[in-house]
């Protein structure tokens, strides 16, 4: 489908000024939320499954192996190591802004690396 030029332009328009209500924490969440009630709902079907089919063969249930079933304390602890990790990103570069800021007013004040070499390089000398 195309856009008219005009109409793409006021669309993008609406896109730039649009506030968000919402932060990628809260998309986060409810991504985790859903997933925990999709694995939910496998599992279910799953029991379903096995308990109303009856006995069923070893080679079939090898053919259907589904994945290892991950706990929602596991999901929820890792999206709180996720949201740690971005803030403590976030906090990180903050201080290096602040770090290079203050370098950059001490550099002015330390002596340079090619006069440090040069006194630790220059015999000392004695009289005797």
């Amino acid at each position: 489908m195309q856009v008219k030029l005009e109409k793409g332009l006021e669309m993008l328009g609406i896109f730039k000024k649009h506030e968000y209500e919402v932060s990628i924490i809260d998309d986060f969440e409810f991504y985790e939320e859903r997933e925990k009630a999709m694995q939910e709902r496998k599992a279910r079907k799953h029991h379903q499954m096995y308990n109303s089919a009856g006995p069923v063969r070893a080679a079939f249930r090898n053919d259907q192996r589904s994945p290892p079933a991950i706990s929602g304390d596991f999901i929820n602890r890792l999206s709180k190591n996720f949201i740690n990790a971005v803030r403590l990103e976030e906090r990180s570069n903050a201080d290096a802004a602040t770090d290079l800021k203050n370098s950059s007013l001490s550099a002015s004040v330390a002596p340079k690396p090619d006069e440090l070499q040069k006194s630790e390089t220059t015999p000392a000398t004695t009289s005797s």
